[in-house]
């Protein structure tokens, strides 16, 4: 009596660097896996099991890169369905086939980005992952259709034993048909827009897609908001030459982000006023004090005053006070800590003529200067500001680039692997 011998993969060989899978059938052994010791990184040789026979013409294997395959969608994880990938991603084999037939290595990579070489096709995880979601649902309809097609051909010549099944619709339909046909808001009519609200509304009570799609959704826009605001902050911290349009346009970008400036206070503030005049004219109408911005506390209602200067604002001299490490503070920012010091006690001073009613209130209002760039300075320039600051009790310093780390900070809350974009 025969023994049946069940096949599987085993480790054929075990090496400093890596460890070499193999499967035997029939007699003969081939390589099916190799496992990177220390560089998270997976080289698999599609084969088929039935037969140890490699499974494609032109590709001879797959390498996860700083990836593991349990975590990419469109691939067999593992020996008994041979690796490779599954059938929602074969229209993409067939075409590097067809178009691509040097290639013979597929990276798939949790960092590398997708580019096609001499004899590798690089693809990051991202975009073979948006290849898998657009090309499922079309695979899936496509099998429907032809079912669909068969069973209402044999329901006409059979009526009384077979049923033609009505269209159905596939998951990712709406979203391939808007991603190929390139519809925008604009182009949307009214009825449109109440169809896809309609049926956005009836999802989000049946199927609770408010509370992980829509959110997810909204997770990425978020995304895409700061990675805007990050952008368009290093483009108008980049510039080099300091003038009024420079300050005005630090302003019209905190009008627009009021929030950013709102995390510099320890109580939730939202914006009162920007530009605000805050008391002061004399008989001709002159000599009015205007704060930059106006915070209001949404609870006590007592307010904050906010003063915007420019990144290129010289905070320390440049020669010390005291040789060696003693620096004084230069001009440039005594200037704007005595004008917040002024609006303040003009604001309180004619809170009646130009604040009582308005719904706020003026106890002792925080002051803030934004301005300059802290990491411009020398060791010892750095430590004369942080003792002026730390004595100054008065007026909140606060410069551009230790801004820029706050808003980073809540770009890494969102995004998840807490990486930053590139800047710029």
């Amino acid at each position: 009596m025969s023994t049946i011998i069940q096949q599987q993969e085993y480790l054929k060989k075990h090496l400093k660097s890596k460890d070499i899978y193999c499967y035997t059938v029939g007699g003969k052994t081939i390589t099916t896996r190799e496992v990177f010791i220390g560089k998270a990184t997976v080289t698999q040789y599609p084969f088929y099991p039935s037969t140890a026979e490699r499974k494609y013409k032109f590709i001879d294997s797959v390498t996860f890169h700083k990836i593991s395959p349990k975590d990419v969608r469109g691939v067999y994880k593992d020996w008994k369905r041979g690796y490779g990938f599954t059938r929602d991603l074969s229209p993409l084999l067939q075409y590097l086939a067809d178009n691509f037939q040097n290639i013979g290595r597929i990276v798939v990579s949790g960092e590398l980005t997708t580019e096609f070489k001499q004899f590798e096709a690089v693809f990051n995880i991202g975009d073979l992952s948006s290849l898998y979601r657009a090309i499922r649902p079309m695979r899936q309809r496509h099998t429907y259709e032809l079912q669909s097609t068969v069973e209402t051909i044999l329901s006409s010549v059979l009526p009384g034993k077979i049923k033609s099944k009505p269209p159905q619709y596939q998951a990712g339909d709406l979203a391939n048909f808007l991603r190929n046909h390139r519809i925008t808001g604009e182009l949307l009519s009214d009825a449109d827009a109440e169809a896809l609200l309609e049926t956005a509304g009836s999802s989000i009570q049946a199927h609770k897609l408010f509370s992980d799609k829509v959110m997810a959704t909204r997770e990425k826009i978020d995304l895409v908001y700061l990675d805007a605001v990050l952008d368009r902050y290093h483009k108008i911290m980049s510039r080099t030459t300091g003038n009024k349009k420079l300050e005005e346009d630090w302003h019209v970008f905190f009008r627009e982000n009021w929030w950013i400036l709102a995390q510099l206070l320890a109580y939730p503030m939202i914006l009162f006023g920007d530009k605000a005049y805050l008391g002061g004219k004399d008989i001709t109408n002159k000599s009015g004090k205007i704060a930059d911005f106006i915070y209001k506390n949404k609870f006590s209602k007592n307010v904050a005053i906010v003063e915007i200067k420019t990144h290129l604002t010289r905070l320390v001299a440049g020669s010390p006070y005291r040789k060696p490490d003693v620096f004084g503070v230069h001009p440039d920012l005594a200037g704007p800590i005595v004008q917040v010091l002024d609006q303040r006690d003009t604001l309180q001073r004619s809170y009646n003529e130009v604040a009582k009613g308005k719904g706020i209130n003026v106890f002792c209002p925080e002051c803030i200067v934004v301005v300059g760039m802290i990491n411009n300075l020398n060791k010892y320039q750095k430590k004369s500001l942080e003792l002026f600051r730390s004595g100054n009790a008065g007026v909140k310093i606060v410069g551009f680039d230790e801004l820029l780390e706050r808003i980073e900070g809540i770009y890494k809350i969102f995004q998840k692997g807490g990486r930053l974009p590139k800047k710029k």
